[in-house]
């Protein structure tokens, strides 16, 4: 996106209005169709920081799908283990399986609760949330399989989130990238070339 503007506004804190236009997905994860316009159980909405406008839109996985992710994850790791240094005998080990199982167990409970969300001007992830249109830094981090998005705000906030978890609603990535785009503009946020490519931020 090339610095201009004639950006989309900023949405009213309170209404929402006028909602931001589709944001384009990362380039990693653009491949997918799916798109959750917001979450149907108002009973898991999570509260707006104090003296913020309504969340607008948020996602919060499944228990069940935070459990079968952890279980996937371990197994792809004893399996790459077992090629790298392992025989059959030694993966069937007695000692060999407390580690993924201990792994499951902390990811699952790490991440059953996590909610992300956002509003016309805000968007939190766990407990760590930033002013989306007043951002200082924005930058993408690769790491093997995934892409995680980084955003500071000018008031020292930092939330770290993986770019197919923000973009699984994608009514709030179209709020937050708004945001983005529009703190980008200024010369005085902070990039790198990763987020450069995946977001079409200006160079």
């Amino acid at each position: 996106m090339d610095r201009t503007d004639q950006l989309p506004p900023k949405p009213d804190p309170q209404t929402g209005e006028p909602r931001p236009p589709k944001a384009p997905l990362v380039e990693s994860m653009g491949k997918s169709s799916y798109e959750r316009s917001h979450e149907k159980d108002t009973t898991r909405k999570p509260k707006p920081p104090d003296g913020r406008g309504p969340t607008l839109e948020w996602y919060q996985p499944r228990r069940m799908s935070v459990l079968i992710s952890a279980i996937v994850v371990a197994l792809f790791i004893v399996a790459l283990a077992a090629l790298k240094n392992w025989t059959l005998n030694g993966l069937l080990a007695w000692y060999v399986w407390p580690w993924p199982v201990a792994f499951v167990v902390f990811m699952y409970f790490k991440f059953r609760r996590r909610a992300i969300a956002a509003g016309a001007d805000w968007y939190f992830d766990g407990k760590d949330r930033v002013d989306t249109y007043d951002l200082k830094q924005v930058k993408v981090k690769t790491g093997p399989g995934r892409l995680d998005l980084v955003m500071r705000d000018r008031s020292g906030r930092l939330v770290v989130t993986p770019c197919s978890l923000i973009e699984t609603n994608r009514r709030l990535w179209d709020l937050v990238y708004n945001g983005i785009v529009n703190s980008a503009k200024s010369d005085h946020v902070e990039t790198n070339q990763a987020a450069r490519q995946y977001l079409h931020l200006p160079l």
